[in-house]
């Protein structure tokens, strides 16, 4: 996924701010003017500091004052160990793991100085959470996107030669649907990604944006079953559930008669098509690749708008005989499926562009 440039969100209190420096030399002198006690967003800038800045010269001048005076540090030290030279989804796991009342600002200090683990502080600060939706909305405005991707975003921050972690957010804020819905009175976009987000769960609030979302992606989540709340997104025209370690789709997803694109690639416990989806007589473009189906429901008949349909990677052998006489059913792709020559041969004879 291409990344986009944007200011690293620099969300801190007075006190803080000697310590929001990216010149390691007058951190060192900043940390040294210090004196206790500290204010807890102080002493959080402190444990960031010195568990992972990259100048050793900072960790060390930060880890003496925090030794001396922050009384929890052994934990800290047992939980965090060094994040120095760790990857960079090592810092959100370490410092998710560990909760303690700095969590938050540890979270916003590492994104400050190590620009890494954005979602905690995304999660639960609403001022951070403000910055970054800024520049997720008009990224999508400036790259003339109808979604915006609060997934799998990379960041290249203005001024650094690195990157910075994706948002893996584990938890939707309440807030988040009304934060966004007042954005889009400068750019009204209509869809959400939450693709590749480690989410189990949609907060009830989702339903605030069904008058204006046509397009959610919940691809490669880690949802073991999909919320009855997604039901009542009326507006839906896109949605992908991509990659769900679920084992069915219930049959409630008949009530999203605006669907034209459904995604429901590489479901490796989807055994089945359910016939609720070949309800959806709207819809236009269908994947099922990448997983275990083995059938295609006759069913599929009732399906009059379909368009291009996506096997590829199934197990799939036959074509229910009603697929040749689909009349808008233009486009299918049998790669590495079981589907015969012959039957290729006759759906290219029915007037299919076929990919095999």
């Amino acid at each position: 996924m291409k990344a986009f440039e944007a200011q690293v969100p620099n969300i801190c209190s007075d006190a803080v701010k000697p310590l929001r420096t990216k010149d390691a030399g007058a951190l060192v002198q900043a940390i040294a003017a210090l004196a206790p006690p500290f204010a807890p967003d102080v002493a959080a800038e402190l444990v960031a500091l010195g568990f992972a800045h990259e100048d050793a010269s900072v960790r060390k001048k930060a880890m003496a004052l925090a030794t001396k005076h922050i009384k929890d540090l052994p934990k800290f030290k047992a939980a965090y160990k060094t994040l120095a030279n760790a990857d960079q989804h090592i810092f959100s796991e370490r410092v998710r793991a560990f909760k303690h009342a700095y969590q938050v600002d540890i979270s916003k200090a590492l994104l400050f100085h190590r620009e890494v683990a954005a979602a905690i502080a995304f999660e639960q600060d609403a001022a951070v959470r403000a910055a970054i939706l800024d520049e997720v909305v008009a990224r999508a405005q400036r790259d003339n996107e109808t979604e915006v991707k609060l997934g799998e975003v990379f960041w290249n921050w203005n001024g650094s030669s690195g990157w910075a972690t994706d948002l893996a957010l584990r938890e939707l804020p309440p807030t988040l649907f009304s934060e966004l819905a007042a954005r889009r009175t400068t750019y009204p976009f209509e869809g959400l990604s939450f693709y590749s987000c480690p989410l189990t769960d949609l907060p009830r609030e989702i339903v605030e944006t069904k008058s204006w979302l046509k397009s959610l992606s919940l691809g490669y989540t880690d949802f073991t079953e999909l919320p009855d709340v997604l039901w009542e997104l009326e507006n839906l025209e896109s949605l992908d559930i991509l990659g769900l370690p679920i084992v069915e789709i219930p049959d409630d997803i008949a009530k999203l008669t605006k669907l034209r694109s459904l995604d429901i690639g590489n479901m490796k416990k989807l055994k089945e098509i359910p016939e609720s989806v070949c309800k959806l007589d709207k819809l236009e473009y269908l994947r099922i690749g990448n997983g275990s189906i083995r059938k295609v429901p006759d069913a599929i008949g009732g399906m009059r708008s379909l368009r291009e349909f996506e096997l590829q990677s199934t197990q799939v052998a036959k074509l229910p005989p009603i697929i040749f006489d689909m009349p808008n059913l233009k486009k299918i792709n049998v790669r590495w499926t079981k589907v015969s020559d012959e039957t290729v041969e006759k759906l290219k004879q029915a007037g299919k562009e076929v990919e095999t």
